[in-house]
């Protein structure tokens, strides 16, 4: 692959003149990351600025289920597991 990208670059660095060129993959030991705290939007359970999903079988919620946080979300109800939900 790394043959074929050389090969492929012309002298202004990108592949076909108009792309940029391609991106390079850097190792990371996890012994260098720092840990930082999560902050919740519904604690132990929806992560803020996070990837979060909800999957399985159709028609089982799951759509219900996101509408249902997002209602939550917007109008500042608590979620179920809380007081007054």
């Amino acid at each position: 692959m790394v043959e074929q990208v050389a090969r492929t670059t012309k002298p202004n660095g990108r592949a076909n003149g108009k792309d940029p060129p391609p991106a390079e993959i850097a190792l990371v030991s996890m012994a260098e990351i720092e840990p930082r705290p999560i902050d919740w939007l519904w604690p132990g359970r929806l992560a803020k600025h996070k990837l979060t999903l909800i999957t399985g079988e159709p028609d089982l919620g799951k759509s219900q289920i996101g509408l249902d946080a997002i209602a939550r979300i917007t109008t500042g109800r608590p979620w179920p597991d809380e007081a007054g939900g």
